[in-house]
């Protein structure tokens, strides 16, 4: 079997103090790359001029400001590599990161082949999830992904009107095709989180993944109950990671659109914690976990 071509595509907005790194993260790979491909989504910084400038061998698209789904699409559409490999202006890769992902891609049957982010640990990590482990949660991360491009293409690529989830959507479609997944059980990127506020992430998250999951639910015929019940759990676990950020009033308001879609005890219990003065909730924490007074 010949050798896998490997295409970098990379959506950039307003990335002029961090797509440097990005970049010099594929040179510094130890996989030959075929190509790198940055769209730049209309940025009004000096973005493209830079990449121009400093990464000549870098293919250098400019779109409209249109997101980054159609910015990856974008550049699929032109790739040339077997492999599309996404990363994003504000990450980067560790330099072993294709070499350790290109010995999963020869089986005919995978077309995703993701790993591990630096930093980010999974107690119930799965080197081959399904489409029922990736409806259950979303445990890949763009910026480590190699996925088959015949298989991207014959999907339509990502679902630009599903942002910031269109990834996530695309996976389950691919696990959910019979495509399998692939997870390497190594660190492979080194992911940089948004600025966004914890509130406007939550809340732009926990509608985006609700979204997401009832397309996704329909589109493979799923009982409603059952995708109620998924949606339930997205909204819970956002709201427990506002709770454990301190931020009550939005815990409360997302623990109570879990309850409206799957009520459950323990959701009902994060609830009560939600209400309780953070005074009293130190105390409840100090008790359980036996931490004094």
């Amino acid at each position: 079997m010949g050798h896998s071509t490997v295409s970098v595509i990379m959506p950039a907005y307003k990335a002029a103090t961090t797509i440097s790194t990005a970049l010099q993260s594929i040179r510094d790979q130890t996989a030959p790359v075929n190509e790198v491909i940055v769209v730049d989504d209309g940025s009004p910084d000096d973005t493209a001029a830079l990449v121009a400038r400093d990464f000549p061998e870098v293919r250098l698209l400019r779109q409209a400001n249109a997101g980054p789904a159609v910015a990856r699409n974008n550049g699929a559409k032109v790739a040339t590599g077997d492999w599309l490999a996404f990363l994003d202006a504000d990450d980067a890769w560790l330099p072993d990161k294709l070499e350790r992902q290109l010995t999963a891609v020869q089986d005919p049957k995978v077309a995703i082949v993701a790993g591990r982010v630096v930093g980010r640990s999974d107690t119930d990590f799965d080197s081959n999830p399904s489409f029922e482990a990736l409806w259950n949660r979303n445990t890949i991360a763009t910026s480590s992904v190699l996925v088959r491009r015949e298989a991207f293409l014959a999907a339509g690529g990502m679902a630009s009107h599903l942002p910031p989830c269109e990834d996530y959507n695309l996976w389950m479609r691919l696990a959910g095709s019979g495509w399998r997944v692939v997870v390497v059980d190594a660190p492979v990127v080194i992911y940089s989180p948004t600025d966004d506020s914890l509130t406007r992430n939550l809340i732009r998250f926990a509608e985006a993944e609700r979204a997401c999951i009832e397309e996704t639910g329909a589109a493979f015929s799923l009982p409603p109950d059952r995708i109620r019940r998924r949606v339930a759990s997205g909204y819970h676990a956002h709201g427990r990671a506002a709770l454990y950020g301190r931020n009550m009033r939005l815990a409360r308001q997302l623990l109570i659109a879990a309850l409206k879609f799957g009520p459950t005890s323990r959701c009902l219990i994060d609830l009560l914690a939600a209400s309780m003065p953070p005074a009293m909730l130190d105390f409840r924490r100090r008790v359980i976990h036996g931490t004094g007074t």
